[in-house]
């Protein structure tokens, strides 16, 4: 039997809730990613903390913020997101540049 696409569901506009309740996840770094016993993709974010150590000396350290999982269709769509991102922030006309 040749390959088919599932069928999709026609039940109208997708509506979206929660975005006012959503966390908003501000991470530096992702330095570990890979797949869990059952293989399912993950990746752990991780922001860069600046406290004060014993001596009042400033002090940085890495906290995890998220751990980021999905199947590989959620994954595909995000890297197609962050694709765009890179796009607009890398043209010539945006502020940072």
């Amino acid at each position: 039997m040749p390959d088919q696409q599932p069928a999709k569901a026609t039940t109208g506009p997708l509506t979206v809730e929660g975005a006012i309740d959503a966390p908003v996840i501000y991470f530096d770094e992702a330095p570990v990613f890979g797949l869990n016993p059952t293989g399912v993709p993950s990746i752990l974010l991780c922001t860069l903390v600046q406290d004060i150590d014993e001596n009042g000396q400033p002090l940085l350290h890495k906290k995890v913020v998220a751990q980021l999982r999905g199947s590989l269709l959620a994954f595909q769509g995000l890297l197609r997101d962050l694709q765009q991102i890179e796009a607009l922030l890398t043209r010539p006309d945006t502020p940072a540049n």
